[in-house]
This record gives C-alpha cells, sequence and structure tokens, in this order.
C-alpha cells in the first residue's frame, strides 16, 4: 500500500497539471514556473520554513519529507485561504463558494471573503478590468481557476495535514520569534520576498523598502545559524548586496518578465544561497549583468 508520502511524489512527477503556467490562481510573485529548479538547489533538511509563503508553490512542489513545515505569511488573506485549505471540509466548501460567486468586478470588489478575492486577483491580474470584459459573462476566470483548484486538491490536503504549521506575522517578528531548537544546519529557511528593485503592486509589499529591506532580512537569517535561500531578480544593487554578505548566486531562469526601476528589462531569476548546493543549474558571474 503507498504511503501518503509516496502518493505526494507520484503526483507531483507524473500528476501535475500540464501546461499550465499557475498554481491555483495568477497572482503577482508565484514561483510555480521556477518551483521545480529552485527544489534543485536545496541543501538536506529536516526542518523547512517560510517567512513569505504566498501561495506555497514551492512548498506544494517539494516532496514533504521533513519532520516540521512552518509556512508564514503577514498578509490575512493568504493566512485564511492556506488555514482553509487544510481541511477537507474547508476545502470542499472554498470549491463549492468559488463556483457560486457572480463574475462581477464590483459584487466581487464588494465581497469580503477568500474565495471573492480569489476571483477578483485572479481577473484583474489578467487584465480583464481594464478592457471592460470583466463582467457577468467573463465565466472563463471562474472555470479556470475552480479547476486549478480541483486538480491540486489531493496534493494539497496530504501536505498542508502533515506536520504543517501556519502562522500570521510579520516576517522579522516571526524569524525573531523561532525557536532555539530550529536554530541550526537541519532548517532551511526559503524566502520569496518581493523583488528588491521591483516591488510590485501587491499590497502585501507595502512594508519592503526594496535593497534595505534585503539587507535587514539577510542579516537577521545569519544570527539564526540555519541554511537559507532567498529568491530575487537580478540587479546590480541586487547583486552587490548578495556579494557583500558572500552569498552563492544561482541561476535560476533567464526570463522574470518584470524590468527594474530604470524599466530596463531584466531576464534572470536568482536563487542566493548561503550553502554551496549539490546541484547546479548554471555558473553565475558579473559578465551577466554587463549590458
Amino acid at each position: 500500500m503507498n504511503t501518503a508520502e509516496n502518493v505526494i511524489e507520484n503526483m507531483i512527477e507524473n500528476k501535475q497539471p500540464k501546461n499550465t503556467t499557475t498554481f491555483l490562481f495568477s497572482r503577482e510573485g508565484n514561483k510555480n514556473r521556477y518551483a521545480k529548479k529552485i527544489i534543485n538547489l536545496f541543501c538536506n533538511h529536516k526542518i523547512y520554513i517560510e517567512p513569505f509563503a504566498g501561495l506555497g508553490a514551492v512548498f506544494f512542489n517539494k516532496i514533504n519529507n521533513t519532520k516540521i513545515n512552518i509556512l508564514n505569511d503577514s498578509s490575512n488573506f493568504i493566512f485564511d485561504l492556506l488555514t482553509k485549505m487544510s481541511s477537507a471540509e474547508g476545502y470542499t466548501d472554498l470549491l463549492k463558494n468559488l463556483e457560486n460567486k457572480i463574475m462581477h468586478f464590483d459584487l466581487l470588489k464588494a465581497d469580503d471573503s477568500v474565495e471573492a478575492k480569489i476571483l477578483l486577483i485572479t481577473s484583474t491580474f489578467k487584465g480583464a478590468a481594464e478592457t471592460g470584459s470583466f463582467e457577468l459573462n467573463a465565466v472563463d476566470y471562474k472555470k479556470i481557476t475552480v479547476d486549478n483548484f480541483k486538480k491540486w486538491m489531493d496534493l494539497i490536503l496530504p501536505k498542508l495535514q502533515k506536520n504543517t504549521k501556519i502562522i500570521k506575522k510579520d516576517y522579522i517578528v516571526f524569524l525573531d520569534s523561532l525557536q532555539n531548537d530550529l536554530k541550526n544546519r537541519n532548517t532551511l529557511i526559503y524566502c520569496d520576498p518581493p523583488y528588491a528593485e521591483k516591488k510590485g503592486r501587491l499590497k502585501d509589499n507595502a512594508g519592503w523598502s526594496g535593497l534595505s529591506s534585503l539587507r535587514q532580512l539577510i542579516e537577521t537569517l545569519l544570527k539564526l545559524n540555519c541554511n537559507f535561500a532567498i529568491s530575487e531578480m537580478a540587479g546590480y544593487g541586487v547583486f552587490e548586496v548578495f556579494k557583500s554578505y558572500n552569498l552563492k548566486i544561482n541561476f535560476i531562469s533567464k526570463n522574470t518578465g518584470g524590468h527594474n526601476k530604470n524599466n530596463k528589462k531584466t531576464s534572470m531569476e536568482i536563487l542566493a544561497t548561503n550553502y554551496e548546493p549539490d546541484f547546479t543549474n548554471d555558473i553565475f558571474n558579473d559578465d551577466i549583468l554587463k549590458d
């Protein structure tokens, strides 16, 4: 008989939804398309922590062979969503409510439910509100979202139910509050903060002040004596910050689809680590950042 862990591994390798660019729904900062390359660069660990959980695309793509998983996010929306998805009853209720929502911008905007926020984020992310197509007949956005949640349900439920804690705190407060028995090299902390040189549009990013916040994050992580990895968009400032702390910079992808503060297209997703990964996607060097 297959164990829950074997079932999850099989789903990741063979049953993951094909040809999709989103995990659950479209949201800025989603790392689903980079998840496997990021996970390839993870070191061995017994404890896994995310201070910026978001939709958890990396967590849900990795094999759950850890003793403890901790997902933290300061967003009320993310906390409520992950909590709801952590029980069969809550997940089923979420699907039912998604299917019953009326797809109209004004109605969803006035609705404070998790499901309304999901559909509003999905549709506005794809530009429906700006183009005027987000009206009563805009059912495709809802169908795609509902189908995504259905496809991922059998993967999400067991992972959130196995040794996983969901927390809502500011990332610095969260990291400072970690128990001493978590502060060792058996712990891997994966951070996916807002890009330092392109903060983005999410309200959740309001407290993030770019390179200074990135430095504060790194200094906080270094005090913990844990292994850590940080997702970022390549840029001169980011590169210099990582070099100043002697972090290893690993290449993830040639195209993030974003632009830096000077409106120059930046085409590299990177992962900085305080350890030497066993696997290497590519060698990252100074020449890559030259015009």
